[in-house]
């Protein structure tokens, strides 16, 4: 096991069973936040998405 193996080890079980109300509060911010910039993603995206099929339809 390398140094690196282990801290992602390390950092995996914290992720599942925060040590503190601290962390555990950090990383449901952290998964809020990514869900928000999942969904932004998405909506950029299909809106993408639709430019190139209406140019394609000669919209």
């Amino acid at each position: 096991m390398t140094a690196t193996s282990v801290a992602l080890a390390e950092l995996h079980l914290e992720a599942f069973l925060p040590a503190d109300e601290a962390t555990a509060s950090y990383l449901r911010e952290r998964a809020q936040v990514a869900k928000a910039d999942e969904q932004a993603v998405y909506q950029f995206s299909m809106r993408g998405y639709a430019k190139i099929r209406d140019n394609a339809a000669g919209l």
